[in-house]
């Protein structure tokens, strides 16, 4: 599947939204920040998006705030593509990051990524439907290449 890059803008907070319900609210705030970077990430038969990556970067040292692909684009490749060329971009000399501790998949996906467990964030997620106590955050890191 080929897939290109832009530059996320206020005009994608709609396509946002129906990548990730609520998901625009949250980086409102944040897009007016002079650190903030944000990617859409498109078919190439199109400009429809499929998956955004967003995140703070102050030379050479990244946070990646929030990610998401459209559910019907899932496992295909996408999210590693979108946090290899944001790490790239952005994270040339760090990349971090916080993702629920009950989500394997992500946490898996970031582990073949090179980023390595540094901390955790005792109850940092609230509790959700089917879950008894609120979940940790694990905080992952990734070095990149300085220089």
């Amino acid at each position: 599947m080929q897939i290109s890059f832009r530059a996320m803008t206020d005009a994608d907070l709609a396509a946002i939204d129906a990548i990730n319900e609520h998901a625009a609210a949250r980086l409102t705030g944040l897009m007016g920040q002079p650190a903030f970077v944000g990617m859409m990430v498109c078919l190439m038969t199109g400009d429809m998006p499929v998956g955004y990556i967003a995140g703070l970067s102050i030379k050479g040292e990244a946070d990646i705030i929030d990610l998401a692909v459209g559910k019907a684009y899932r496992r295909q490749g996408i999210a590693r593509q979108m946090i290899m060329r944001f790490c790239t971009e952005h994270g040339q000399h760090i990349t971090h990051l916080e993702v629920a501790a009950s989500n394997h998949a992500a946490r898996q996906l970031y582990q073949s990524l090179g980023f390595v467990e540094t901390g955790r964030r005792q109850g940092y997620y609230p509790s959700g439907k089917g879950m008894a106590n609120a979940d940790d955050a694990v905080r992952m890191t990734r070095s990149g290449q300085a220089g």
